[in-house]
């Protein structure tokens, strides 16, 4: 494996949109928005003065990185999509957030990494080596992992469901915290008594899905379709539900304590014995029968203790 010998020192980038700039000092701060772009055909020389962490994003970007020794290395935020990065070690880096999507990572090592919601979409983890990886939240979807690549199950199980057909799958039960299925399709999918504490389903098809006692505490189903999804006892404290499609959904005695309803259509849902302890409905499409429900359910919760 090679050694990262790539130069750390002060220098100055020029962009093909800055061509005639010459000399540029980025403040502290503002690198973090700007090199967090594509920097890509991006030239940098001698002058500029910039952090030593976007120098190294430059660097792998531009260069080949194959078999790099980046071990430990401060990578979060950095749009690494595309990058060729196999068989390099990127054991303890810091990825979370980072862009690398359609990156080459077969055999990679990145164990103990930290991949905290980065983007994995359509990356090549062939043989690579996950194990003690942080993948919260990451997303996986069209992300190639062969049987040789080495992760915990949780995970692979996750890589699973988004890749391959779901609907209707029983998954009651499984451990699901913190895993990303933004946008996936879980149509009719069972997901009863299933730990998805801090997941993202963000945008997910969730219709006639089966959540009853489901753990979703701080869960982001923004924007999902739960279109007569059974949500019955469900905890969904402090969810984002802002804009989800809730229309005919079963929430009875569902935990919604602190919840993020704002913008949500819940037209026809079942709300009876539900905790709306400090939800915010701001925006929220309810019928008249609903909104006397959900105000008698208010009176009820502040008389009891909310759930845990």
């Amino acid at each position: 494996m090679r050694k990262n010998n790539f130069s750390n020192g002060a220098g100055a980038i020029t962009d093909r949109t800055l061509e005639k700039q010459s000399f540029l000092i980025i403040p502290e701060g503002v690198a973090e928005v700007i090199f967090a772009h594509r920097l890509k055909g991006a030239t940098i020389d001698d002058q500029t003065i910039i952090e030593p962490k976007w120098r190294l994003v430059w660097q792998i970007v531009n260069r080949d990185a194959m078999g790099l020794d980046l071990s430990g290395a401060d990578l979060s935020g950095a749009n690494l999509s595309g990058t060729n990065l196999a068989a390099a070690n990127l054991g303890g880096a810091d990825l979370s957030g980072a862009d690398l999507s359609k990156a080459n990572l077969r055999r990679a090592d990145l164990r103990k990494a930290n991949l905290r919601e980065a983007d994995l979409s359509r990356a090549n983890l062939g043989g690579a080596l996950l194990e003690a990886t942080n993948l919260s939240r990451t997303r996986l979807k069209g992300t190639i992992i062969d049987t040789h690549a080495k992760l915990e199950l949780r995970w692979r199980l996750v890589w699973q469901i988004v890749n391959q057909e779901s609907s209707g799958r029983d998954l009651s039960g499984a451990d699901l915290r913190d895993a990303s299925f933004h946008e996936a399709d879980l149509h009719e999918i069972i997901f009863c008594g299933a730990d998805l504490t801090g997941a993202d389903l963000h945008g997910a098809d969730l219709h006639a899905a089966d959540l009853s006692k489901a753990i979703l505490t701080g869960a982001n189903l923004g924007g999902a379709d739960l279109r007569a999804a059974n949500c019955c006892a469900a905890n969904l404290r402090d969810a984002d539900l802002d804009s989800a499609d809730l229309r005919g959904a079963k929430l009875r005695a569902a935990n919604l304590t602190m919840a993020r309803l704002t913008g949500a259509d819940l037209c026809g849902a079942d709300l009876r014995r539900a905790n709306l302890h400090g939800a915010r409905l701001g925006g929220a499409k309810l019928s008249i029968v609903q909104r006397l429900r959900w105000f008698l359910t208010i009176l009820r919760s502040r008389s009891s203790f909310p759930q845990k």
